[in-house]
């Protein structure tokens, strides 16, 4: 009797019904891990999984890992069913928390902003921005990314006065005075080096030298050397001889000059050359001169307004110590006189 109880009681306890459960006390697993009732087959929820960093939970049962987003755990992924048992559902486990403030995980992150203007010496320079170097050199986008360009023609340096225009940025993106030439005449005088300067010479006591006729005349055929232009230098200019180019002049003018940085006082006669007598009596200038290639100019005031005579421009070739002058007349003869600087 005492066998066939224990047979039976060992039956029963082998033939348990399938409805049975896990009692209360039953935990989840590590996250993603479930524990299955050998009876039913069916997989708890997974308790939290602990992620480091955003690193993702372990997911219960089989497939359950999944890359984690910035700052927390990925939820895990279902746990399968026990063999045997009934088709239990999947229980997932619960997202890993983020323990210690991982990075974030964003797209793109640490990567630098394209630069719109021009990258130079490691710098992102806007465009159009001036060189803060030199204000003749700007960031053009259009001619170079790597370096500043030349700022051609864009203001620089000093403003427009009575003697000077705008200063301007060349090619080699250098700033350029403007100044107008010596001798243009300004309120006080004439410029010289972008400042108007009170003229030297007057008509009230002039002093240019004394005209006379040189006795170092002569006749030529054909033509004339060129003339070639060059700096004035300052003194008192005389002359030394008279070459007369196809010409059968019996009088010439004769001049006399006197230069300073920019303003001249000039006498003038007519001689007879074959009597080297004077047909009229001197006549005296005060202004001022400018040259333009090999053309000298002059602007100036007749001392003695009853003589209507005035100073033409000449073609000149200038040297350390003289000058010569060119002049064609109305009959196609030339006339080159040169001049000794005192």
């Amino acid at each position: 009797m005492f066998r066939w109880c224990w047979l039976v009681a060992g039956v029963a306890l082998s033939c348990s019904s399938s409805q049975r459960r896990f009692s209360d006390d039953d935990s989840g697993g590590a996250a993603g891990q479930s524990p299955v009732d050998g009876g039913s087959g069916r997989p708890t929820a997974g308790g939290a999984g602990v992620a480091i960093g955003g690193a993702a939970g372990t997911a219960a049962g089989a497939g359950g890992t999944a890359a984690g987003s910035a700052g927390g755990g990925a939820q895990g992924g279902g746990g399968s069913d026990a063999t045997g048992g009934d088709a239990g559902s999947d229980a997932a486990g619960s997202a890993g928390s983020d323990a210690q403030g991982g990075d974030a995980g964003s797209a793109g992150a640490g990567e630098e902003p394209a630069c719109s203007g021009c990258s130079i010496a490691s710098v992102c320079v806007p465009a159009n921005a001036k060189n803060p170097a030199n204000s003749c050199e700007v960031c053009d986008v259009a001619r170079s990314r790597k370096s500043y360009s030349a700022d051609v023609a864009a203001n620089c340096g000093a403003s427009a006065a009575e003697c000077s225009a705008q200063d301007t940025c060349d090619e080699r993106a250098v700033c350029q005075k403007n100044d107008l030439a010596t001798g243009v005449h300004c309120a006080t005088g004439a410029c010289v080096a972008g400042a108007c300067k009170p003229n030297p010479f007057d008509c009230i006591v002039p002093t240019p030298p004394v005209t006379s006729l040189t006795d170092e005349i002569y006749d030529f055929m054909g033509t004339p050397p060129a003339s070639t232009g060059g700096v004035i230098a300052d003194g008192r200019y005389v002359p030394t001889r008279v070459n007369l180019w196809n010409s059968s002049a019996t009088g010439v003018n004769v001049r006399t000059f006197e230069f300073k940085t920019g303003f001249v006082q000039v006498a003038t006669r007519y001689f007879s050359i074959e009597t080297h007598g004077a047909y009229i009596p001197e006549v005296q200038f005060a202004g001022s001169f400018t040259t333009s290639a090999n053309v000298l100019k002059f602007e100036l005031e007749r001392c003695d307004p009853q003589y209507d005579i005035d100073i033409p421009s000449f073609s000149y070739t200038a040297s350390a110590n003289g000058m010569t002058t060119t002049e064609t007349l109305t009959d196609g003869s030339t006339i080159v006189t040169s001049y000794l600087r005192q």
